[in-house]
């Protein structure tokens, strides 16, 4: 790994970084103040709701502060800010330098591709890593706060479960970008699919027949085993992971190889 490279990578995807975790830290806390005076009433209200919605949102139990958080920011904004950010810079970081036509001269460097590549791709990881953690202490403080009763830990075991399923995504786009050099068709196929996953996870159980298939869903694997109640579950963790590290690698080894005319 090139620590140059790494640095320039973690620098240059800062200011995102900056922006997206201020207002994710916002809401995380706002939302926790928002409970810790309205939640029981607001959750009567949420209650009439079909047990369907609810269970789609992971939010089977508004009145608890697990529930609340699932259904306010875990079930779509906390993924969206991480694979949405994710996205763009596994884009961004192979594909989009090259589209840039500015990879020529990174590569002109005496720096080997695969050193290239394993650089950008530990930025990546450290940028949502990062943003995870700004999360995960803004969540803590909300709820410190807002006097609710929800454990440190388990918010811990919420946020690395979704920066999982971010780090999905992300190295996804990143390997795709890799082994293509197209951006487009990067985030294309990598965006695409993450709102595949959420869509089978929220609506093939409502199919008779298909109850199981949600099971395949890496939405399910991060949200389905409820973290913020039962903890980080291993096997849905190393499934996230496991498949994170398989993109990167796929999308190494083919960069390493293929022709991109410098």
């Amino acid at each position: 790994m090139s620590v140059d490279i790494f640095r320039k990578s973690l620098v240059d995807r800062m200011r995102l970084i900056g922006i997206v975790a201020g207002s994710l830290a916002a809401m995380n806390v706002l939302v926790l103040l928002l409970f810790g005076s309205l939640g029981e009433q607001y959750a009567d209200i949420l209650e009439v709701m079909p047990p369907e919605i609810l269970a789609a949102l992971g939010a089977n139990d508004l009145g608890t502060p697990a529930g609340w958080l699932n259904a306010e920011m875990f079930s779509l904004v906390i993924p969206i800010a991480l694979v949405g950010v994710g996205i763009v810079i596994g884009v961004g970081a192979i594909a989009g330098e090259e589209d840039r036509m500015t990879l020529n001269v990174l590569l002109a460097a005496p720096v080997e591709r695969m050193r290239v590549a394993a650089s950008k791709a530990a930025a990546l990881v450290l940028l949502l890593a990062i943003l995870g953690a700004v999360s995960w202490a803004s969540l803590v403080l909300g709820a410190a706060l807002g006097n609710v009763e929800i454990g440190a830990d388990m918010l811990l075991a919420g946020t690395v479960m979704s920066v999982l399923f971010g780090a999905f995504f992300a190295c996804l786009a990143f390997g795709i970008g890799a082994a293509t050099g197209r951006p487009g068709l990067a985030a294309a196929v990598s965006a695409g699919l993450a709102v595949l996953a959420f869509v089978a996870n929220a609506f093939l159980p409502l199919v008779e027949g298909w109850e199981r298939a949600q099971e395949l869903s890496p939405f399910y694997w991060y949200l389905g085993t409820n973290p913020l109640v039962d903890g980080v579950d291993l096997g849905a963790a190393l499934l996230l992971g496991g498949f994170a590290a398989v993109f990167v690698a796929a999308g190494t080894i083919v960069f390493n190889r293929r022709d991109i005319g410098v």
